[in-house]
């Protein structure tokens, strides 16, 4: 059944399940517009019907209502089957465009001159298919219908001879007082010779003007069916393009996010959260951190001019090139070797601004390059955020053979940096007005003490606030960082999770523990536990991936604390179950030895999983000992 909702809501059905389909969506909707106009035309029907009733017009009262009744059923029955099937059936056009013929076709017997103006009406109906074929057999069929109408009404009035014909009740009037003066003056003038001049008449002042009339407006609707369907596949075409770009963007935005690291780490020397905004689909900005060797500590934040894939691209490209040379040189030769790189082969002409960083988490020293880049904002201690002023060095890309200049300054625990793009500061308001630098100090000197992911999530709040949904046109980029090596009275060296690193774990090791005076007994289970527990977390905490381990070790009054600190997956030794001692090595599961000399020879052992890292600490205790 048809609801009336169905009706109000004809123009607003959903078409979500063929959007892929343009064509066949333009067809249902066409099919839901023609049912609508032919409702219209049967209410259109019942209005005149009624004003005959009431006699507002001279037609035949009961003829007339008779005549109204075939064609609202006419009308209203394949409108209320394409309601039925929402238009949804390739037959629904061709019934609904014969329904108004025949509608048609009726009327103009019985109103002739009256209807003459509505047969137009389904070649304009056809031409919201953009169908060329549908369109040409409409026409075929309105010039059919046209065909009959004159050889009716010639009949009519010149064989049959009269202009009034009672026909089943109903009177059909031919040409009304127009076919009294033209027989008369027939008669007049040709006499005996009347039937071929009132028919010579007819065709000069009636048919043969409709007829071209109807000529003209076909040619016009054939031509506009066929450019409506050129223009609905041209659309069709761009469509699929733009589809196809937003998906190949999407991929690229992917590839690029992929590319970064992970917006949040959290180890023992440090916390930070990055996070990057591109303004379009995929962005020019640059966030990276990584550990150069086992203790430095890179970070890095950089612009590239221009937006979009170009900029993208060269993004990925000075990423690689500043991770790459890094890892092989100090770090001025680093980024003058990456500029020199960029120089070389530039014909877009692009260039990049940036900030590149390296921790001396050991010796407490940040040594730095300022590419151009806007200035970090740093807080020492219980201070405030300052920015960070330097001479700044040219963007990168720009001057072959430029030789970049590092700057060296201290660090101490509890240190925080902020780094930034252009885009953070040139955010602007409905107003035009920007963010800028200081309200970016501000906010963040009124935030000092949250952590680096807090701290990021509210600035980016604070922005969007402060744009108001205004577009911003330019990539955002922020990076948080805190430095937190500050646990007093232990020291700790980084190594990479390898078994190849254990000789300098071991000599590291004999080092720390040189002047507790420990027996060769003592020395060697501490080296044996070490092995264990180091060898351990090498071959299975990172699964085939690189990765490091921190081993801090803290001798105060008689008590050693060991402690290994990596970021790999979760495990905790101390759930592992001890291997049966008293079984043959042949009889006993294998593992877990390693653990309980460990355990046996420690006095205590703790672990816990805090900040994505595992942490086992390992203490021993010697009575007399200082």
């Amino acid at each position: 059944m048809v609801s009336l909702n169905s009706f109000s809501n004809i123009l607003r059905w959903d078409y979500s399940d063929i959007q892929d389909d343009p064509i066949y969506k333009n067809e249902v909707q066409a099919n839901q517009v023609t049912a609508f106009a032919l409702l219209c035309s049967a209410i259109v029907m019942v209005a005149v019907c009624v004003m005959v009733v009431i006699g507002l017009m001279w037609y035949d009262k009961i003829g007339f209502v008779y005549i109204t009744a075939i064609c609202v059923f006419i009308l209203a029955l394949p409108s209320l089957i394409c309601f039925y099937y929402k238009g949804r059936k390739s037959w629904i056009k061709f019934m609904l465009v014969l329904a108004l013929l025949g509608v048609i076709s009726i009327l103009y017997l019985v109103l002739c001159v009256d209807v003459l103006i509505l047969i137009p009406l389904p070649m304009i109906l056809s031409l919201r298919y953009f169908s060329r074929r549908l369109t040409l057999y409409t026409i075929g069929f309105t010039y059919v219908l046209f065909l009959f109408a004159v050889i009716f009404n010639v009949i009519l009035n010149v064989y049959i001879n009269i202009t009034v014909l009672d026909l089943a009740g109903v009177t059909i009037t031919v040409h009304d007082s127009l076919v009294d003066a033209i027989q008369e003056a027939a008669m007049n003038a040709y006499g005996d010779g009347y039937t071929y001049a009132v028919l010579n008449l007819e065709l000069l002042n009636d048919y043969i003007p409709n007829a071209l009339l109807l000529l003209l407006f076909s040619i016009i609707c054939l031509s506009a069916a066929s450019t409506g369907k050129r223009m609905m596949e041209e659309g069709m075409a761009i469509a699929e393009s733009t589809t196809r770009l937003k998906s190949e963007l999407k991929t690229a935005s992917d590839i690029q996010l992929g590319m970064l690291p992970e917006k949040s780490s959290r180890k023992y020397e440090y916390n930070l959260c990055c996070s990057m905004t591109p303004a379009k689909e995929v962005g020019g900005d640059l966030y990276d951190y990584f550990m150069v060797d086992e203790n430095r500590l890179a970070i890095i934040v950089a612009d590239v001019s221009g937006k979009g894939v170009p900029a993208a691209l060269f993004m990925a490209i000075t990423k690689t090139l500043l991770k790459d040379n890094l890892a092989d040189m100090g770090l001025s030769e680093a980024v003058t070797r990456v500029n020199q790189t960029l120089c070389n082969n530039n014909k877009a002409n692009l260039f990049v601004t940036a900030w590149v960083g390296v921790v001396d988490i050991k010796n407490n020293k940040l040594t730095y390059v300022n590419a151009g880049h806007n200035p970090p904002l740093v807080r020492h201690g219980n201070g405030d955020y300052e920015y960070l002023e330097s001479d700044p060095d040219i963007v990168l890309a720009a001057l072959d053979g430029y030789q970049y200049a590092q700057v060296e300054v201290d660090m101490t625990p509890g240190d925080r940096i902020f780094l930034y793009t252009d885009g953070v500061t040139e955010a602007k308001d409905s107003k035009s007005g920007m963010y800028g630098e200081d309200r970016l100090r501000e906010y963040l000197n009124s935030h000092y003490d949250i952590e680096p992911e807090q701290l990021v999530a509210g600035l980016k709040d604070d922005i969007d606030g402060f744009a108001c949904k205004t577009e911003q046109f330019d990539d955002m980029t922020m990076l948080s960082f805190y430095y937190m090596n500050s646990r007093e009275g232990q020291k700790g060296r980084i190594y990479k999770a390898s078994v190849s690193e254990l000789p300098k774990v071991q000599e590291y090791i004999c080092e720390e523990v040189d002047g507790a005076e420990l027996s060769d007994t003592d020395l060697s289970m501490i080296k044996v536990c070490v092995d264990e527990m180091f060898a351990n977390i090498a071959n299975y905490a990172y699964q085939e991936r690189d990765g490091s381990v921190k081993v801090v070790t803290d001798y105060k009054d008689g008590t050693l604390k060991l402690q290994f600190i990596d970021s790999g997956i979760p495990f905790n030794p101390l759930l592992k179950e001890d291997p049966d001692v008293s079984l043959s090595s042949e009889d006993r599961d294998i593992g877990g030895l390693g653990i309980l000399i460990t355990k046996t020879y420690f006095d205590r052992m703790e672990y816990e999983y805090a900040g994505n890292q595992n942490v086992l600490t390992l203490y021993k205790s010697w009575e007399g000992s200082e």
